[in-house]
């Protein structure tokens, strides 16, 4: 999921500079589509993790707000492994970018405190 998420994402941005206001938004609702539960629960560091990447603020927030909705289809406040350290990792590049709002949601979506 995420391998295909990443190049889409790619894509996507591309396409925004070529006025496809939707395409970041497509690529997100197509990787998403179709997932159970627990593959929306295994996928969410690993897409935290390629927001790490993301030098464009769009495409971080787009990879939180993908994590997020990954929790959402799983259901569940569970923390899944590794999210801690992920979230540590990425957070100080996430306020460069600007995107505390994002990273704030899904700290709050887990109940995790600062």
């Amino acid at each position: 999921m995420v391998r295909d998420f990443s190049a889409s994402l790619r894509a996507a941005l591309a396409r925004l500079s070529e006025d496809d206001e939707w395409a970041v938004s497509r690529a997100r609702d197509a990787a998403l589509h179709g997932l159970s539960p627990s593959e929306a629960f295994e996928s969410i560091v690993e897409v935290l993790s390629l927001a790490a990447d993301q030098n464009d603020p769009y495409a971080f927030a787009v990879c939180c707000e993908a994590a997020l909705e990954l929790a959402k289809l799983a259901n569940t406040t569970e923390r899944p492994p590794g999210l801690e350290l992920t979230l540590a990792r990425i957070e100080p590049h996430g306020q460069l970018l600007g995107c505390a709002k994002q990273l704030g949601e899904i700290r709050a979506w887990f109940r995790i405190t600062a």
